[in-house]
């Protein structure tokens, strides 16, 4: 089974991480941007090692709001130079996200129109509270009641919308619609997340985060941050396997530091609350605040305590991914138990121990195991 590096030849990672650290010294800024203006093929594997996880707006972003290249709040810049192209890009991201929020708009009005409040999930939040900035999305996540599916899908084709039949429909959400003038797919769901998110995280647990919301005219609801950063780490760390090759999305994680370095006493004592009783997903937390910690700058906060366990666990996996390494199945799935037993009590041993292995065991992590781990490691594409 090939657990050879992930990374091209061509790509920096190591440079990309230290460019997105959340809490940097100017003496550190400074060797970075010495580093990179001296020799322009580091740059540019900087960039490759961007594009590849979807962090392109991230990394234009850092070199702007650090002073790298682009000085805060430039003006755009004519030419064929890097700064030009850059500023391209970073107008190209504004104008796609602009377009993007508008289209949300119309959707939630839309639905609102028909008795339909949606709940707006995972990164979709960001076009709505403009933070983070650098947000990529793919597509415009947002759940009904399974009961009101038919009327919102029905609604938005009125509105344009057309439901793509060469595509999927999951257990978790409907087929994906499109509509020429919106430059991503619109994807109802109509349980919170997938399977294995569910599993760590049910859907009524995080409903009981769920609160209303208004935005320029139109209703709709949202989890609380706690219950935002505990479905973004679902979704990553266990939708998407990462506990079963023992790697991260930095994608994911970035957003996840972001939101832990803004949270609030009362956000930390909900946090606790919502992972008491759930062992996996609170090994995950804490491995997942451990991995920012080192690899961020990330300190986490007051009430978010790490154990010298979770601490040499969380160094572990840094260094393999910044290596582009991951582990087979059968090791991710054991080191992902072991961190989940300090958090399990006896009478969960079987609900904390058989689920992981089960897991591990599925079909697609054999049968499609290069493509699994790449989808674990945040690698959505092989540019």
């Amino acid at each position: 089974m090939n657990n050879t590096s992930l990374l091209l030849d061509n790509e920096r990672l190591d440079l990309l991480i230290r460019l997105l650290r959340v809490n940097d010294d100017i003496h550190d800024t400074g060797k970075l941007r010495i580093e990179l203006l001296s020799d322009m093929s580091s740059f540019e594997a900087m960039m490759q090692a961007a594009a590849r996880r979807h962090l392109l707006p991230a990394a234009i972003f850092n070199l702007r709001n650090k002073g790298i290249l682009l000085p805060p709040q430039t003006a755009h810049v004519a030419g064929s130079s890097i700064l030009a192209q850059l500023a391209d890009l970073d107008d190209q991201f504004n104008q796609r996200r602009a377009i993007l929020a508008s289209a949300l708009h119309e959707i939630i009005a839309c639905l609102n129109n028909n008795g339909i409040q949606p709940l707006v999930l995972k990164g979709s939040i960001s076009l709505i509270s403009g933070k983070p900035e650098w947000r990529f999305q793919r597509d415009i996540d947002f759940a009904v009641e399974p009961a009101a599916a038919d009327v919102a899908i029905t609604a938005l084709q009125a509105r344009g919308f057309s439901v793509c039949e060469d595509m999927e429909r999951r257990p978790h959400h409907l087929k994906p619609m499109e509509r020429a003038d919106v430059p991503a797919l619109i994807e109802p769901h109509v349980k919170l997340a997938g399977i294995r998110a569910r599993e760590v995280l049910p859907d009524e647990v995080l409903t009981g985060t769920v609160n209303g919301q208004s935005w320029q005219g139109v209703n709709y609801r949202a989890t609380s941050n706690a219950g935002f950063l505990l479905h973004g780490l679902a979704h990553h760390y266990f939708q998407n396997r990462g506990f079963i090759y023992g790697t991260f999305s930095l994608k994911g994680l970035l957003e996840f530091a972001f939101v832990i370095a803004g949270l609030q006493e009362a956000d930390i004592s909900e946090l606790n609350n919502l992972t008491e009783g759930h062992p996996r997903l609170k090994a995950a937390l804490l491995l997942w605040c451990g991995v920012a910690k080192h690899l961020l700058g990330v300190s986490p906060p007051p009430g978010i305590v790490l154990s010298r366990a979770i601490e040499k666990y969380a160094l572990i996996v840094s260094d393999r991914y910044q290596r582009g390494l991951t582990v087979s199945p059968f090791t991710g799935v054991r080191e992902h138990i072991a961190m989940t037993l300090r958090h399990a009590p006896p009478t969960s041993l079987v609900r904390s121990t058989l689920p992981p292995i089960l897991d591990g065991s599925r079909g697609p992590v054999w049968r499609d195991h290069e493509k699994q781990r790449r989808n674990a490691s945040g690698l959505l594409t092989d540019v």
